[in-house]
């Protein structure tokens, strides 16, 4: 068992500050800095557009996709698998500056091909893998600092986000295709700054993770909710990722581009529907959160327009078919704006998630988000799977809509059902001050600590040294000394981390 000193590591949740308004300067930063990640997410694929041209440019652009998604399912589990040495690793400074510019790197790689053939292809593939490591693991820092502040300001940051990435991807589709790259490339760059900025504003320094060593909560009741939570997180992405993944593909298959007037226009047209469909988004999101604290019904609605949204997807997927002549980037647009809505969602919950159990974050958040990009994978595959099938037309395409139809039902069914959500509402920080106050009291009145002993609890929890807990309670080394001890005799510990985990696994009434 580790036994590190937790205050060199405990933890950003408490020594960080942010100012109470909702919009405050560190949460605005941190939204700004999600969009320009979520804009690269977004725009990179789009942005070797001139690989369309070539004869085999379809095989190029489905090659380097498909390797990106898999180095960066691959990558998350790693770090899910490992995730002290992940810690570790984005712990250095180095590695702050090396995420973003290996994300660059792989956008400014296309600029350097001239021609289809092996060697472009080999380089395409390489880029891919560049890119999913380097985004995978610049994507785990941003869970963990976004875990860092409660609920409603990781909401905030979150709609800020999703609004200013779809500003951001519109503002791309007025460069040439060159131009374009160099647009792409710059935004891993301003993403890192302005984490950078809002780290710096919470007083946390430019590192920002402060995270205490990676473990398994000591109380195994706590373990197995993790674990439960963790397993539902990642199935339920995956489950719908494949679904609109499957379904994207689909409409850009059935040729709905030249149909409606070339890239640019469609670009636009699937950009402003997504952009109005993220504000609906933002409002379930924003009513699941002030719902919480009247109870659990009005969350669950969310949930179930959230999954009837992405059923809806489904059930409208044939339509490009149907009617080809028609406004068919309207279906395109609802497929963005429905997943949209249930990102939103999931990272809400995912960052609470990682907030409650700090000590497990990395792995919490890695694991969920491995799921989330294998799911983008499978849908991938199968959706290439089917346009190759020779035989791309409404009788192959319906079953696999009533198979996804089915899949993303079986979602609230029997992956993450409503016990999952009341397990994860449960904890999600909505005033963590208030909260952690509470959890301290139940220990005290738990294990019959006396005023001055709780006083003394209170200031370890928080990852007060003894020197500084001398200081503030204008005690003695001696007597602070033995506080200490008469407090681990109470409470059957030997450590200041076992005594900081009895108080995270506290629970309000």
């Amino acid at each position: 068992m580790n036994q590190s000193n937790p205050a060199n590591a405990r933890d950003a949740r408490q020594v960080a500050v942010v100012p109470d308004t909702l919009f405050s300067a560190p949460v605005v930063s941190l939204g700004i800095a999600l969009a320009f990640n979520m804009a690269w997410v977004m725009s990179s694929f789009q942005s070797m557009g001139q690989f369309a041209a070539f004869a085999d440019g379809e095989q190029m652009l489905n090659t380097v996709y498909f390797v990106s998604s898999l180095a960066i399912t691959v990558t998350l589990a790693a770090a899910g698998l490992m995730p002290e040495k992940a810690r570790q690793l984005m712990e250095r400074r180095l590695s702050y500056a090396l995420l973003p510019l290996g994300m660059s790197v792989s956008n400014l790689c296309t600029l350097l091909l001239g021609a289809p053939g092996a060697s472009s292809l080999a380089v395409l593939t390489a880029a891919g893998v560049l890119s999913g490591i380097t985004s995978g693991l610049f994507l785990l820092r941003f869970g963990i600092t976004l875990s860092i502040l409660d609920t409603r300001r990781a909401t905030a940051a979150a709609a800020i986000a999703y609004i200013a990435a779809m500003v951001l991807f519109l503002m791309g589709q007025l460069f040439e295709t060159y131009t374009y790259v160099l647009f792409c490339a710059s935004l891993p760059i301003a993403s890192a700054f302005m984490l950078a900025f809002g780290t710096q504003t919470m007083h946390l320094g430019i590192n920002a993770l402060l995270l205490p060593p990676q473990r398994d909560p000591y109380d195994l009741t706590q373990t197995r909710r993790l674990r439960k939570l963790i397993i539902a997180f990642a199935l339920a992405p995956l489950i719908a990722c494949a679904v609109n993944y499957t379904i994207r593909t689909i409409h850009i298959q059935a040729n709905v581009v030249a149909a409606n007037g070339g890239m640019q226009s469609y670009m636009t047209a699937v950009g402003a529907g997504g952009l109005l469909m993220a504000a609906g988004a933002i409002a379930i999101c924003l009513l699941m959160v002030s719902q919480r604290a009247k109870g659990l019904l009005g969350a669950r609605y969310c949930y179930s327009l959230v999954i009837g949204l992405l059923v809806l997807d489904a059930a409208l997927a044939p339509s490009v078919l149907i009617y080809p002549d028609g406004p068919t980037y309207l279906a395109t647009s609802f497929n963005l704006g429905a997943f949209q809505c249930f990102g939103m969602f999931v990272w809400v919950l995912i960052c609470g998630l990682c907030h409650h159990y700090y000590e497990s974050c990395i792995r919490a958040f890695a694991f969920t988000r491995a799921g989330w990009a294998a799911g983008t994978l499978v849908g991938q595959v199968a959706g290439q799977m089917l346009y190759f099938s020779g035989s791309f037309s409404l009788q192959t395409v319906y079953p696999f809509c009533i198979a996804g139809i089915v899949a993303l039902l079986c979602v609230p069914t029997f992956v993450f059902t409503n016990e999952h959500l009341t397990m994860a509402l449960n904890i999600l920080p909505i005033a963590p001050r208030h909260r952690f106050r509470e959890k301290c009291q139940r220990v005290i009145d738990q294990y019959g600590l006396s005023a001055r002993e709780g006083e003394v609890m209170t200031l370890f929890a928080k990852g007060h040294t003894l020197a500084n807990i001398q200081e503030e309670l204008h005690l003695s080394k001696s007597t602070v000394s033995t506080h200490r001890q008469h407090i681990y005799q109470k409470m059957g510990i030997h450590s200041i981390q076992e005594l900081i985990a009895i108080v995270d696994s506290m629970h309000e009434e």
